[in-house]
Formats: structure tokens, sequence, C-alpha cells
């Protein structure tokens, strides 16, 4: 719960940014305004350094448990449901643990956010 709170918190202090840089006002930002770049398949493992490139989300297809490792190398858990993105940054997801159905669809998503 607390990871998903920070996560949205540094989310919300990037996009506060921008919009100070450019002198705009909050109103004038939309969700909308934030495109993945790109996306990446995730395969689970445990192995010693098989961790992917830092990723903004995760993509989860077919709900379950994911266990993955965050920005700070901390292995965390959630329970996320079909079709989440979860807006945690990360750099692994391990395969002991996770339930999620990794054969539907599991990507890591990296953003960035247009003015």
């Amino acid at each position: 719960m607390f990871g998903t709170i920070s996560a949205l918190n540094k989310l919300l202090d990037k996009i506060s940014a921008l919009i100070t840089t450019a002198g705009s006002t909050l109103l004038n930002v939309s969700v909308r305004q934030i495109v993945y770049r790109d996306q990446l398949p995730i395969t689970p493992n445990d192995a010693g350094d098989e961790d992917f490139a830092l990723c903004d989300a995760i993509m989860v297809v077919s709900g379950g448990d994911l266990v993955y490792k965050n920005e700070a190398g901390v292995q965390r858990t959630v329970t996320v449901l079909d079709g989440s993105i979860v807006p945690f940054s990360a750099t692994r997801v391990y395969a002991t643990g996770t339930s999620v159905d990794t054969q539907v669809g599991l990507l890591a998503l990296y953003y960035e956010v247009q003015s």
C-alpha cells in the first residue's frame, strides 16, 4: 500500500515539475498527457543479475500476486486485478510468489509526459 502511494506521489511530483517549468496551471493537465513510449515483455525470474531496465509501470493482463524489485532494490508483493497498470518503478519481477498469468501478458512500461 505504501509503495503505491509513494509511486503515485513520485509521478505527481514529476508532473508538477513539468507544469511549473512550462508555466501552465494544474487544470490544464490530464492523464492523457502521459504517453508510454515503449513496452517490453517481462519474464519473471529469481536469478542473480537478470534485472531489466528500470521501468515506470508494469501492465498485468491477467491478475494475481506480483512480486517485484523496486527502484531501491527492495522486494515487494502486491495483488493486482486483470488489466491493471501498476504504477511502480521496478527492475525485476520474481518467479517465486508471482501468480499473475505471464503467458497472457506482463509488460514493463516506459513513459514520457507530454506538454
